[in-house]
């Protein structure tokens, strides 16, 4: 299956330039499992006609920038929100996979009319996390890092998805859809030195059983 990997976007204000950004570890992700991936630009007009021309039948909503529309947002990128919206309209439309990291978790959330709030309990740290439904990988999890300034208590869930890991605080950490192949996961795979072979198993699952 050929996937796309939206990006961050970075002002770098040296050269005023707008730069989309993907960390070089989610490749070394993406090869250790053999997946063919595609960075998704941010300042496309027409997305959607990327998405088709690429044949990209699945998709991974990546970390970094706060949601525009989130209290006290920094770092945002309206172009981001823009296209991440688009592609999941299209996603539920055309039912294809999707695997939300940190804000790509907050974003399908919100998208869905969930909530959020504001905590500075869950940055830079690792805390422990329990898994709440009955899904085998994700019974492996004990502890995951942490990197996010917002945070879905469980009551805040959208109504269409259903919490899988909480923290002890009782955030969500981890949730899929209930009918379409979506999971959010709040941690972030890719700063994991080394690699961690549940997270590994995970991504190839989620992908593999939607394909």
């Amino acid at each position: 299956m050929k996937i796309g990997i939206t990006q961050r976007v970075e002002l770098v204000k040296t050269y005023n330039e707008k730069r989309d950004c993907l960390d070089h570890r989610w490749f070394d992700i993406f090869e250790e499992l053999n997946i063919n991936a595609v960075p998704i630009p941010n300042n496309l007009k027409d997305p959607i006609s990327f998405v088709k021309k690429n044949t990209l039948k699945g998709f991974i909503f990546t970390g970094g920038n706060d949601i525009s529309s989130f209290e006290n947002a920094t770092n945002i990128s309206k172009e981001r929100d823009k296209t991440e919206i688009k592609i999941l309209r299209h996603s539920r439309d055309k039912k294809l996979p999707v695997l939300g990291v940190c804000r790509g978790l907050q974003l399908i959330n919100h998208f869905l009319n969930g909530k959020q709030k504001i905590s500075n309990k869950h940055i830079g740290v690792k805390h422990n996390v329990k898994a709440i439904f009955d899904i085998n990988l994700f019974q492996n999890y004990c502890h995951v890092n942490s990197y996010h300034s917002y945070v879905i208590p469980l009551e805040q869930l959208s109504s269409e998805l259903d919490a899988i890991l909480i923290s002890d605080d009782k955030c969500v950490e981890a949730f899929k859809h209930k009918k379409l192949p979506w999971l959010g996961i709040m941690w972030h795979p890719e700063r994991e030195l080394p690699m961690n072979k549940i997270d590994l198993e995970l991504i190839k699952a989620h992908f593999s059983d939607s394909s």
